[in-house]
């Protein structure tokens, strides 16, 4: 069983509709066991993509082990990233997230995701919780309007991926983790 020890640093960050402490774990060098994507059959995108503004879609879906998930992607800021949150098998954490350079776990407001989302800077609007449909066991999801980004789901496992920027511009890095109950990281 993997074991992840966590850092003494957290921070706190709270918009009109969600509040959030998210709190560094290590990441793994590179993406060991990282599940191989193509032994997923890719499902159909357009009939989990839930919303669009004027520059924003999100996916949203809802794994076999239970995690609601939302991939979204901004094509006017050029980022994307990938949020999923629930009852994770990771002890003291229900939520994790991916993209921009970065991933951590972290502790959300489970009320707000269900049923509102936030552009930074923007509205906010109303999702109904219906508009998660479940993304079968040996599925992916694979998103690339602005950066590729992937989720593959098995009964106990959950994966995504996100490419974004660096600490430059000019650099793109991939970030990530996966759900399962043998080991949850991010990296």
């Amino acid at each position: 069983m993997r074991t992840t020890t966590l850092t003494a640093t957290a921070t706190t960050t709270a918009t009109p509709a969600t509040s959030r402490t998210e709190v560094a774990i290590p990441s793994k060098a590179g993406m060991p066991d990282f599940p191989d994507v193509d032994r997923f059959t890719e499902a159909d995108v357009r009939e989990y993509r839930t919303y669009s503004s004027y520059a924003t879609t999100g996916l949203q879906f809802v794994t076999p082990g239970g995690y609601r998930c939302l991939m979204w992607a901004n094509r006017r800021a050029t980022y994307s990233g990938v949020r999923c949150w629930g009852a994770l098998p990771q002890r003291g954490f229900n939520s994790v997230w991916a993209g921009g350079g970065a991933a951590s776990f972290g502790n959300a407001d489970l009320s707000r995701p269900e049923t509102t989302y936030v552009y930074p800077g923007g509205p906010t609007g109303t999702v109904s919780p219906d508009a998660y449909k479940p993304l079968p066991s040996g599925m992916k999801l694979v998103e690339e309007s602005v950066f590729p980004m992937q989720c593959v789901v098995r009964d106990q496992l959950t994966a995504c991926r996100a490419k974004g920027f660096g600490a430059e511009p000019t650099q793109t890095t991939t970030h990530g983790f996966v759900l399962s109950p043998n080991g949850s990281w991010t990296f």
